[in-house]
């Protein structure tokens, strides 16, 4: 497309040059820019190949944010998918090189970066717990729900209440002793940030709480029933989870509680 001043490099003109991140681009990346400036612009899709390391991502981001730039254009967002986490990895550095390159007086581009499971939870993420993603955090989620509720036939025990248990009013009657989900939830926090042993995880360079191994049911409770318990002493819980409801505001209801 050739622009009013007689520029044919483009719908959007040499704007891109200001989003691109790098000194110059490889060969055939600004006419790959430019090709998505101009097929975008006209509503249409762009299918692009190229061999790894020639600059596909800064392609797809410099035409995207610049369309984002232009005030002459609707477009708001850029959407990058991708399954391959080395290439999630690739965009947000490039992202991030093109906000760095920004001038003072250019808008900088926030980004969200979603992400699965096995980068969500401190385990997975150091690959401690081992097998699927999905079964192990199930069976951390199933352990620790069983531990925390009071109805489960898990029971605290009275060491760790004795040293951990937040104060409970004396005088309470039955029906105003709270010793639901909230307190058992802050006395096994307390149990486990006191005496996590050994080397303490650490995730995204920073140390957690709690120990590298996780703890076990059997480390702050014992199985009041064995029969038909849903849990064994020797299943590892999720720390991270007790945490969430030791400081969460409200506490895990039924379906019931809403009729």
């Amino acid at each position: 497309m050739t622009t009013a001043d007689g520029d044919d490099s483009g719908r959007s003109g040499r704007l891109w040059e200001t989003v691109f991140p790098f000194d110059e681009p490889y060969e055939g990346q600004a006419t790959g820019i430019e090709h998505a400036l101009d097929v975008v612009g006209d509503g249409g899709y762009l299918a692009m190949e190229g061999a790894c390391g020639t600059g596909k991502t800064a392609i797809a981001l410099t035409a995207g944010l610049t369309m984002v730039r232009d005030d002459a254009t609707p477009l708001s967002r850029v959407l990058a998918v991708t399954p391959v986490k080395t290439q999630l990895a690739q965009f947000v550095e490039e992202a991030r090189a093109i906000n760095r390159a920004s001038g003072p007086h250019e808008p900088t581009a926030p980004g969200i970066e979603l992400v699965g499971k096995p980068d969500l939870h401190p385990y997975l993420r150091e690959d401690v717990c081992g097998g699927e993603v999905d079964e192990s955090l199930d069976d951390l989620r199933e352990t620790t729900r069983a531990l925390l509720d009071p109805e489960s036939g898990v029971e605290l025990r009275s060491d760790v209440v004795d040293r951990f248990a937040p104060d409970v009013d004396p005088n309470a009657s039955p029906d105003e002793d709270d010793r639901g989900w909230g307190w058992r939830a802050s006395t096994v926090f307390n149990a486990l940030t006191a005496t996590a042993p050994g080397t303490p995880l650490e995730t995204a360079g920073v140390a957690t709480p709690f120990g590298r191994e996780p703890p076990t049911l059997g480390d702050v409770a014992y199985l009041s029933n064995q029969t038909g318990a849903p849990v064994d002493e020797s299943d590892h819980l999720d720390p991270f989870l007790v945490g969430h409801y030791h400081h969460a505001a409200a506490y895990p209801v039924g379906f019931g509680d809403g009729e």
